[in-house]
């Protein structure tokens, strides 16, 4: 769950080679991201196009980025919403998901 945090990459700054860049997406990417989570809430919330936006990321940074995104649009945290929103299975695959990614990708 940490990789839903807002800081995730000063969090894990510690673990990074100090010469490494860390991949990061554009804020319009993870914008964009945030936007298709949040659309997938409704009358009758479309849970695989959540599961397909986590599925679209590459690493734990680019789900911060998605995160820190949600945040800006919708006002609330994206893990709040999704605790919120999914019931304990769907929530379990989203974290499956997450958990799999790398913690970071460099350049």
């Amino acid at each position: 769950e940490s990789a839903f945090s807002e800081r995730y990459l000063d969090i894990i700054s510690k673990d990074i080679p100090r010469s490494a860049r860390v991949i990061q997406l554009k804020p319009s990417v993870a914008k964009r991201v945030a936007q298709i989570i949040k659309n997938a809430w409704g009358w009758n919330d479309d849970e695989e196009a959540v599961y397909g936006a986590f599925r679209g990321l590459k690493d734990k940074v680019q789900v911060s980025q998605v995160a820190l995104a949600y945040k800006a649009i919708d006002g609330v945290s994206l893990l709040d919403k999704l605790r919120d929103r999914l019931n304990t299975k769907e929530r379990k695959i989203v974290l499956d998901i997450v958990s799999a990614l790398p913690k970071y990708r460099t350049l």
